[in-house]
């Protein structure tokens, strides 16, 4: 499945939605329901084989999606970057003149003040082969 991030408008998919029901219909695909853990708010939700995950907040407000290679792209100025390898993302990143940071705990690199991360485990082994696993998007508040 094909996501698409915007600066201005962030994941396009999900434009305008916040609520549970709304995620679920944008997204538009089998999904499974987690049980609340002691480290969230509430359940989440578990979309396909592995395409998505999103945390929601006590009111089942969207809150945070990720997505994984293999089932999901996500396209950030019509460059998909994951499954790429940490290289390319960097050059990709350096091209639009994003800013990024590594990682504090060295799993991967963050952008936009951490409003994306990019999970790649690997990072501090061979950037050339170490590959973005999954991202992890922060859904703002629109209040």
């Amino acid at each position: 499945m094909d996501f698409y991030y915007s600066k201005t408008d962030g994941l396009t998919i999900l434009r305008g939605v916040r609520n549970r029901e709304g995620v679920r219909k944008a997204i538009g695909t089998e999904y499974r329901v987690l049980p609340k853990t002691e480290f969230s708010e509430n359940s989440t939700d578990s979309f396909g084989q592995l395409i998505a995950k999103c945390w929601y907040d006590k009111d089942n407000i969207l809150i945070e999606i990720e997505l994984y290679d293999l089932d999901a792209r996500l396209f950030i100025s019509n460059k998909n970057v994951l499954g790429i390898s940490c290289l390319e993302l960097k050059e990709i990143l350096k091209s639009l003149d994003y800013t990024y940071i590594l990682d504090e705990e060295n799993l991967g690199i963050n952008i936009f003040d951490d409003t994306i991360r990019f999970y790649i485990p690997n990072i501090d082994e061979d950037e050339s082969s170490a590959k973005v696993e999954a991202v992890l998007i922060k859904i703002k508040n629109e209040n």
